[in-house]
Parts: structure tokens; C-alpha cells; sequence
């Protein structure tokens, strides 16, 4: 078999993977997400799906209100190819800021059912590059009614791929 052969064949067998940059071998999402540690500070390329998650609101529409039903936001994800989004083959994107700091991709709400998160597009296939990072996020807080500062009582480790416009 020709080297272009071999090139092609290794290529088709890694349709959602991630490479980590350096020696190792190729990465599927779904072994990235299952120890996520292990490549945290990483810059990775992963390949997938692209899923955007529509994210509405609970609360009742007022009578009258044009936009109800409407998604309040939206949340980009790269996901394994041929799989339905779960969180066990699924990484979130978020946009690395030039000051350093890390966001949800954003994302613009143009219709009751879509959203725009350039450059990425639904469904589509695409490769994306960026640092797998880990945070911790408050899920438990406390307030006092007299203005006191909200103390904290529980944290969860968060894991995204950070990715510089």
C-alpha cells in the first residue's frame, strides 16, 4: 500500500479524536472526558460534531411578549461523531480573552430555534484546537439578608476547552 494509502486509512479510523500536542498517541473525546485531569493545561486538538444546546428560560411569558419561548442563551459544545450529546463524549467551548480570562463561547440567539456561535456551526464536523482547562464553580451558597458577603459552602471541578479567537 502506497504511504498516501496508509495516510488515508489511519485518517478515516480517527473520525473524533484529539491529538495532545507532543508524542502521545491520538485521544477520543470520550477518553479525554473520562480523566480529564490528565490533560488539564494540554493544548489539544479535538475533532467532532459541534452541538449547540439552546438554553431557555423557566419562568411564564408575559401576554404579549413576542419572544416567548425564545432561547435566553446558548452553549457550543464539540461532541464524538455520530453520537448524541452526553456528558460522557462531549466537551464545552469556551473563548480564551487576550486579558487571559476564559468564557462560554458566545453565542447570539437568532430565531426560537437557533443560535449563531460563530465560527462554529451545528452538526457540522470540524476540528477545534485549543488549552483544556479545569475550574471550580459554586454550586452551594449561602447570603445573609443583612448584606453580608455570600459565603460559598460547596464547589464542582468544571472542565472546557479554551479556545483563542
Amino acid at each position: 500500500m502506497s504511504a498516501l494509502g496508509v495516510a488515508a486509512v489511519s485518517l478515516s479510523c480517527c473520525v473524533a479524536c484529539a491529538v495532545v500536542a507532543g508524542p502521545s498517541q491520538p485521544q477520543s473525546i470520550r477518553s479525554i472526558v473520562a480523566n480529564p485531569d490528565a490533560f488539564v493545561g494540554q493544548r489539544i486538538t479535538v475533532m467532532g460534531r459541534v452541538h449547540i444546546e439552546l438554553n431557555r428560560s423557566l419562568e411564564p411569558c408575559q401576554q404579549g411578549d413576542l419572544r416567548c419561548g425564545w432561547p435566553v442563551s446558548a452553549t457550543a459544545h464539540v461532541v464524538e461523531t455520530g453520537e448524541a450529546r452526553s456528558a460522557t463524549n462531549s466537551i464545552d467551548l469556551y473563548e480564551k480573552k487576550t486579558d487571559g480570562s476564559e468564557v462560554p463561547w458566545p453565542c447570539a440567539i437568532v430565531s426560537s430555534t437557533a443560535a449563531d456561535c460563530s465560527p462554529f456551526v451545528a452538526d457540522k464536523i470540524t476540528t477545534v484546537t485549543g488549552t483544556f482547562v479545569k475550574d471550580r464553580q459554586p454550586v452551594q451558597t449561602v447570603g445573609s439578608s443583612g448584606g453580608g458577603a455570600t459565603q460559598v459552602l460547596q464547589y464542582r471541578d468544571v472542565y472546557f476547552l479554551a479556545v483563542a479567537r
